[in-house]
């Protein structure tokens, strides 16, 4: 019985040191999810970069139709539609009782107007995809994360777009997977150290 006598302790001491070893893992997943998450938000909305690491498209020069709630704010609306000189100039349509404007540029030009990105896809009209998607880190559990969108609306968004542009967009890239391992790494080896 005598050289089982600090068992007690030992075992103690360890159920303290695993507990210190889940809540470091925890911490380190949070921060490598956090990390890799950021750079994904920033490969779609800044550079305009799908998964595959391929540009996510290019915007539609195809000729479209546009009234004034075709734009997102009322001076982009206003080059078209601001006076009488500038809507006389416009080739008209009238489609199921609504008069409306050819816009021979497509949605590019819809983008043009609004000053916006026009160069390459890059999601940003509202920026309310961003918002959600850069927001949208939910701990499911310890050492579980998962990504997405808040709002119902903008996950439909995301499965239209991904299918509209015949590719993924959303999921990591391979740099972005290895980012998160580095990352989780050198935060486990920093909280383990400390333990």
């Amino acid at each position: 019985m005598a050289k089982y006598k600090g068992i007690d302790k030992y075992i103690k001491q360890l159920q303290k040191e695993i507990t210190g070893m889940k809540a470091a893992t925890d911490e380190s997943m949070r921060v490598a999810v956090r990390v890799s998450h950021n750079n994904t938000v920033i490969r779609i909305f800044e550079a305009g970069g799908a998964s595959n690491g391929s540009e996510i498209g290019q915007y539609s020069s195809s000729p479209t139709l546009v009234g004034s709630s075709s734009f997102k704010t009322k001076r982009a609306a206003n080059k078209i539609f601001g006076s009488k000189a500038k809507r006389a100039e416009q080739e008209w349509r009238k489609v199921q009782g609504h008069n409306l404007v050819l816009l021979p540029g497509g949605y590019k030009e819809i983008r043009k107007l609004e000053g916006l990105e026009t160069s390459f896809v890059n999601l940003r009209f509202t920026n309310n995809l961003q918002s959600d998607f850069r927001s949208a880190i939910q701990k499911l559990k310890p050492n579980r994360y998962v990504t997405g969108t808040n709002r119902k609306e903008n996950g439909e968004k995301r499965e239209w777009l991904e299918e509209h542009f015949g590719k993924e967009i959303f999921a990591p890239t391979e740099k972005e997977s290895d980012i998160f391992v580095e990352v989780m790494n050198r935060e486990m080896i920093k909280r383990f150290d400390a333990i």
